[in-house]
């Protein structure tokens, strides 16, 4: 079976912007581990949907004819797998963040609201780390092992860069 086929015996359970006729058998790989391992037992909102579909985007053009750089690390499967976690285990009420790859090989979730007020989680398998400028001089940043919780010092400065 092709990757279309397959993708279109799975299209009931995404999004439209899932949709392709171009789709890679590593994009078919990423879509079916969210379907397999998130799905059945979290509730996307419309703007998750969103961010799952720039997850996949941003890994597609990283590791696309050296789309993460010349000296960029590519974008792993278990690197996906931990931003769709660190995605769904985001509280509901937080923005919707930019996604992008980055040339570490990480996959970054960021929030802007101005040049002193930025705020950066970023995910590479399971390490999870974050940055932020929250004002006129004060930065937080941090890093841990990744276990599906965002970390709630993150989450603070994520709400407080966001009041």
């Amino acid at each position: 079976m092709t990757a279309v086929a397959r993708l279109d015996s799975y299209s009931r359970h995404y999004p439209a912007s899932f949709g392709s006729s171009a789709v890679s058998d590593e994009s078919f790989r990423v879509l079916k581990l969210v379907h397999e391992r998130f799905d059945a037992s979290v509730t996307r909102g419309v703007a998750k949907d969103g961010v799952l579909s720039r997850i996949v985007e941003a890994r597609a053009g990283a590791n696309a004819d050296g789309g993460n750089g010349d000296d960029g690390i590519p974008v792993s499967l278990a690197t996906v797998e931990a931003a769709i976690k660190l995605l769904f285990a985001m509280p509901s009420e937080l923005p919707t963040p930019e996604v992008a790859a980055e040339a570490t090989g990480e996959i970054s979730f960021e929030w802007y609201r101005d040049p002193r007020h930025v705020f950066v989680l970023s995910v590479e398998n399971s390490i999870i780390r974050w940055s932020g400028l929250l004002g006129s001089g004060t930065r937080v940043s941090g890093s841990e092992p990744f276990s599906g919780a965002i970390p709630v010092l993150a989450i603070e400065a994520i709400r407080r860069m966001n009041t």
